[in-house]
Formats: C-alpha cells, structure tokens, sequence
C-alpha cells in the first residue's frame, strides 16, 4: 500500500495530476553558523607519517564546509597522549585550517658522548591555509596536497643539556612555520581489503624558525611508501622510508618520519629509517556501536 503514495510523493507542488494537490512542504532559510555543528562520525585517524593514532568524534556541517574534530592522541614514537581540538572551514579555498593541541614529548638528545632523555609537556597553536587537489581518472586513487602553517607552541619542565635552563619555558616559545607536500597514487581498496595493493606516497615536511624570536630549530624531512601486493588476495605490504636533518642547538621538533617501533626516539641531527609492513585481516566482524 505505500507504494501507491510514491508518484504523489514525487508530483510537483504546482501539479494536479492524479485528481489531487500535491503535498506542499515547508521551506526554511538554512542558517549555516547556527548548524555548523552536526555530530557526523567517530574513530581512529592516523597521521599522514603514521606516528601518531588519534581517537575522538568529528562534525560536520550538511553543505561539508565546516568540520570540527576533538579527540585524544598517542604518539607512538614518544608513547606520549595528547587532547586535541581542530577546525576546518571548507567553504573557500584553500583550505583553512586551526587547531589546538595540548600533550607530552619524551624525547632523548646525544650529549658529550651519552644519552640524556627528558620528558616535558607542551601547548601547540597551529593555524594555516591547505589546498587539496583530488587527481583521480582511473582505478587509481590520485591526490595532491600543500599547505602551510604557523605554529605557536610554548612548552613546560624542559631541561635537556642542548638548550640553556634559562631558556625554558612559557618566557620563550617556539614560533614557526611549518610547510608540507604530499602526493599519493594507491589502487582503490576493495571492501575487505586492509591496505593498497599498489601504488605509492611521498611527504615533505620543512619546519622552521624564521622570525628571529624566541628559540631557534630547523627541520627537513622526505619520506616514501611503496605499496605491493601480499600473498593472498586481501593481503597488503608497504615498504618505507625516510630521512630526516635538523638543525636542534635550542629546540627538537618531534619526528616528522615514522620512527621505529618499539624504540624509544632519540633526536639525531640526521635520521635514516626503513620499515616493512605486511598488513593481513584477521576477522570479518559486522559490529556496529549506536
């Protein structure tokens, strides 16, 4: 019997057709600012050097030009956590991009021969402009993103040897700038599939300090993922690596290469890393939460 309701449903409001008026239905002025905030999903997000694994809930507007994030983050190179608030305004372009991040860093540094490692917290202000490109024509997915931001970050009980004790602390933040270039080709996923079977990424990553205020660090990172086929059919392998030089007499920027598990990070002036993952599931689950 509801099928029967269908071609009414779909007649025009000025029609008649059928013997009857069309149901007429409100209309509203939509107010984007007051329904900016609309709960849109939640889950675990990993960061484009796969250090980092945040977990929170993310809104999103119904015209997708504004989404707000707010999540608690684990480092996996420092095995540190972190709160985090973020905010995208999407309707321009590029991009605009602000966010707020409070958390910890466990970091190791060499000095006169040996290691001396320190733990301190930090609050980080990053703000700035992206421009995401979607290059996709094919089976392939394809894109392409620069962006560039400031950071104001001011930081808390640091005392490793390479910076003056006087220098620690609010009395002295690090104001930087911070550039990024990404590009991935990956063959789309299929829907049981746990990675890309081919294709590849790069990332570029510049930080640094040029306003002459404040401490003084510098940093170049590249790395590259290679992504082939594993032995069955739902199996995926990355091949990784990356090189990271840094410049840290009074600062250490945290790692913007993965880092290998396991090991507590110690900031080299230069870095080489390699990985391998063989990524495989485990189990097919159909569970849904709310």
């Amino acid at each position: 019997p509801a099928g029967q309701l269908v071609p009414r449903l779909l007649m025009r409001p000025d029609s008649t057709r059928l013997g009857t008026p069309a149901p007429r239905y409100g209309v509203r002025r939509y107010a984007p600012l007051r329904h900016a905030f609309n709960l849109f999903s939640y889950g675990v997000v990993q960061s484009p050097s796969g250090n980092t694994v945040s977990v929170g809930l993310r809104s999103q507007d119904l015209l997708s030009t504004t989404q707000v994030f707010a999540g608690v983050g684990y480092d996996q190179v420092e095995r540190t956590f972190s709160a985090t608030g973020a905010f995208s305004y999407q309707a321009l372009y590029p991009v605009l991009d602000v966010d707020v991040t409070y958390g910890g860093r466990d970091a190791a540094v060499l000095y006169k021969g040996s290691t001396v490692r320190d733990q301190w917290q930090y609050t980080r202000l990053t703000a700035g402009l992206r421009l995401p490109l979607n290059l996709t024509h094919s089976k392939y997915f394809q894109a392409l993103s620069v962006g560039t931001y400031f950071l104001h970050e001011q930081v808390y009980n640091y005392n490793l040897p390479t910076r003056k004790y006087s220098e620690a602390g609010p009395n002295k933040p690090l104001n930087a700038v911070q550039t990024t270039v990404s590009y991935a080709t990956q063959l789309k996923r299929s829907a049981r599939g746990v990675g890309p079977r081919r294709g590849f990424a790069v990332l570029g990553t510049w930080r640094t300090t040029p306003f002459g205020t404040g401490l003084n660090a510098t940093q170049w990172a590249a790395q590259g993922s290679l992504y082939l086929p594993g032995l069955r059919s739902h199996d995926a392998v990355r091949l990784r690596a990356g090189y990271q030089w840094q410049a840290q007499a009074q600062y250490q920027f945290a790692p913007a290469v993965s880092f290998p598990r396991g090991e507590g990070y110690t900031s080299f002036d230069r870095l080489s890393v390699v990985s391998l993952d063989y990524n495989l599931p485990l189990a097919f689950t159909h569970w849904e939460l709310g």
